[in-house]
């Protein structure tokens, strides 16, 4: 049921999850309007070193929380020694790979970008450490996500982000024109939230190490690592692919597009993470494996609120982004953030396909897929960048996600049975997902303000017949409870 406090905790993991790509939100107007061109696709391409640096830097080990907690969660000492071990386990990991680039990353940075004019050390080096210890902090954010605390989330992301833009804001002003704002900015907080999260992971669990747990540890997770190894070169090999086909401004550009349109990932993900760990806990309390009416009832609101979240975006960017930027050719970002958006149409899919595939111990079979995913791909962006420039970026990341929830619901039906409501889930999405291409085939040179606001008004008609029963519903509760009063 959705009640008061679902509300509460949903708001907070939403917020809290969200605060990271408002992060970069908020400072991309002071990175923009402050550094060069040569400096900023510089940094671009450190932002995405730092993501991936972030996912490998404790190995993904500290996914194993999402299914073993709910084992343990009945017994405190066992769950006590199980996340100690984790603990243990991420730190030792944790150590081992930024020794390792700091020894190979020289050699591996000047391999694979021979034409820069920046050398691995100090800034490479530094979005190793920045990768490393976020990864232990964000595991401590997911490890309380599961726990179902979203105050403290919410604090210690709020924190984070509070010092980051003050530090990152401060630093640019007094050394303008170079990296060390951008780069210090984010490291002195990550340093502070890591200690943080490490303070509390032993004052709670202690240190403790068990060969059973960590090879249980080890057994569940190193299948997923190639899986978020894949995510990340799914959400970024786009980029690095346009670094070296055209110039800086299109990197740029694209760059600018594409991070405000993932505003509604983090924002999304907020809400996933407030969902499904109450789902989860349905499934191992009533031990079921098929959709129930009430879980139903969360995918159909998550894909209502997605198709509002984009068609908002749509609707502001043109309005706000000509206010932030001051170089008027960044400003053509503004024609590719509706069709980068689309991707997230079917993300309420990818939930309920991949999700169960978890739960139920079933990752083994993710490797195949995001590596077909990954080839597919890096294929389809080679090929449409080079003959479409940015649209063909944009296209290969289309159909990507596409075959994405193709690949994840043939498997996750071998575990799950689903039943949804198809136009709620499927039909409305679609129906959008054209109405937003179909405006910018045949109104590209109109006023983009106009167009988006009118495909707002479109859908939200369109929404309002389909949810009628539940709009008049809760009129009708309403209206009883002003007559109770």
């Amino acid at each position: 049921m959705i009640t008061k406090n679902f509300i509460k905790s949903s708001f907070l993991y939403t917020i809290g999850g969200a605060l990271p790509m408002a992060t970069g939100f908020i400072l991309l107007p002071t990175y923009v309007n402050n550094l060069s061109k040569e400096d900023y696709s510089f940094f671009i391409i450190l932002q995405i070193l730092f993501l991936f640096f972030q996912t490998i830097g404790i190995l993904n080990i500290d996914i194993s929380t999402q299914s073993y907690y709910f084992d343990y969660k009945n017994d405190p000492a066992k769950l006590r020694r199980f996340v100690g071990t984790l603990v243990s386990n991420m730190l030792m990991t944790g150590v081992v790979i930024t020794l390792f680039f700091s020894l190979t990353g020289p050699f591996l940075f000047e391999l694979i970008f021979p034409e820069t004019a920046y050398s691995f050390f100090p800034y490479v080096f530094i979005a190793v450490i920045i990768g490393v210890c976020f990864s232990f902090f964000k595991s401590y954010s997911n490890f309380l996500i599961v726990r179902q605390k979203p105050e403290r989330f919410f604090l210690l992301s709020f924190g984070n982000f509070f010092l980051t833009v003050i530090l990152s804001i401060l630093l640019l002003k007094l050394i303008p024109d170079s990296l060390v704002g951008p780069v210090y900015g984010r490291l002195v907080p990550v340093l502070i939230v890591f200690c943080t999260a490490l303070v509390f992971f032993i004052k709670e669990f202690g240190i403790h190490y068990d060969k059973k747990f960590t090879k249980d540890i080890i057994n569940y997770s190193l299948p997923s690592l190639i899986n978020v190894i894949i995510i990340w070169a799914l959400g970024n090999v786009d980029r690095l692919i346009i670094s070296g086909q055209m110039e800086k401004l299109d990197l740029i550009v694209y760059d600018i597009a594409w991070k405000i349109a993932m505003i509604l990932e983090f924002v999304l993900t907020g809400l996933t993470n407030s969902i499904y760990p109450k789902i989860m806990n349905s499934w191992a309390d009533f031990r079921i494996s098929k959709s129930s009416v009430e879980e139903n009832r969360y995918h159909h609101v998550f894909t209502l609120l997605t198709i509002f979240l984009i068609a908002l975006l749509n609707v502001a960017s043109p309005v706000i982004l000509p206010f932030l930027f001051k170089k008027e050719a960044y400003l053509l970002a503004i024609n590719f953030i509706p069709l980068l958006a689309l991707q997230f149409l079917f993300r309420g899919f990818f939930n309920l396909y991949f999700y169960p595939i978890y739960y139920f111990k079933r990752t083994k079979s993710l490797p195949r897929i995001f590596i077909l995913l990954a080839l597919i791909q890096v294929t389809a962006s080679f090929t449409l960048i080079y003959y479409m420039g940015l649209m063909g970026a944009i296209a290969a990341i289309l159909i990507s996600k596409l075959i994405q929830v193709i690949l994840l619901r043939q498997e996750s039906k071998k575990v799950f049975t689903y039943k949804f409501n198809k136009v709620k889930m499927l039909y409305l999405p679609i129906f959008y997902g054209c109405l937003i291409v179909s405006g910018e085939l045949l109104f590209r040179e109109s006023n983009k303000i106009i167009l988006y606001a009118s495909e707002f008004l479109i859908i939200t008609l369109i929404i309002g017949l389909v949810y009628k029963s539940e709009i008049i519903s809760l009129i009708e509760r309403n209206n009883l409870l002003r007559k109770k009063i």
